[in-house]
């Protein structure tokens, strides 16, 4: 997939710094724009993949008097509509999002767009990684 896409078409974007520093050394010079969401504001690209990774679960939307865990009664960042819209908005083709389906169920913001997408664009892990490995 990598080596048939144009430059500059191809953003794999992160909520977290670390993981896009990690990926990007890891993809070494290949020609993807690797960064968080808010380093790639202005930009588009024909391929977008949104890496969701992340050590907690989204916050459950069933108690919205509890603060969350950043101590506010905001939600944290990876579930803030305007960030979600950000991402979304660099692609001009195909986007692919990677998420544990089971926790982001939990998220108001997620819930509502895992639920846009029609069921035949939700895949399996598996059959991604099957497809990356069919290209080389």
């Amino acid at each position: 997939m990598l080596d048939k896409t144009p430059v500059s078409t191809v953003g794999i974007l992160y909520f977290y710094p670390a993981q896009a520093g990690f990926v990007s050394t890891a993809l070494g010079n290949k020609p993807v724009f690797t960064e968080t969401i808010d380093a790639s504001q202005g930009q588009e690209f024909h391929t977008v993949v949104i890496c969701t990774t992340r050590t907690t679960p989204f916050h459950s939307s069933e108690d919205k008097k509890q603060p969350f865990q950043n101590g506010s009664q905001e939600p944290d960042f990876i579930e803030d509509h305007r960030r979600l819209n950000v991402a979304l908005s660099h692609t001009k083709q195909l986007c692919v999002i990677l998420v544990y389906l089971k926790t982001a169920w939990n998220s108001d913001e997620w819930s509502q767009l895992i639920a846009a997408v029609p069921a035949r664009a939700i895949h399996k892990a598996q059959v991604f990684i099957n497809q990356l490995h069919s290209d080389n």
